[in-house]
C-alpha cells in the first residue's frame, strides 16, 4: 500500500471523528460561549484535513483499488462537499439578511 493511500485513509478517519465530535457537541446543546468557538475550530480543522486527504486520494488513483483507498476518497470528498455546501448556504443567508 502506497503512502498516499495510507495518508488518505488516516486523514479521512481523523476528519470524520472531528466532524462527529462537533455534531455531538452541537446536538447536546453544549455550544455556549467558548464551546461554540471550539465547534467552529473543529469544523474548520475537519475541512482542512478532508481537503488534504482528498488531494492524497487523488494522488493515489493509479494504485490498485483497495478498501482504504476507496473509503478515504469517499469520506474526504463527502466532508469537503458538505462543508462547501454549508458555506454557500450561510453566504446566501447572510446575503438575504443584508438585502
Amino acid at each position: 500500500m502506497n503512502l498516499n493511500t495510507k495518508r488518505s485513509f488516516k486523514l479521512a478517519v481523523i476528519g470524520l471523528v472531528l466532524l462527529l465530535f462537533s455534531i455531538i457537541i452541537t446536538a447536546l446543546n453544549l455550544n455556549q460561549g467558548t464551546l461554540s468557538i471550539i465547534v467552529g475550530i473543529l469544523i474548520i480543522s475537519s475541512f482542512v484535513i478532508a481537503v488534504t486527504g482528498l488531494i492524497s486520494s487523488l494522488k493515489s488513483l493509479k494504485e490498485p483499488n483497495i478498501f482504504k483507498k476507496i473509503f478515504g476518497f469517499i469520506i474526504n470528498l463527502s466532508i469537503t462537499i458538505v462543508i462547501i455546501l454549508i458555506i454557500i448556504a450561510n453566504a446566501i443567508d447572510i446575503s438575504n439578511a443584508l438585502s
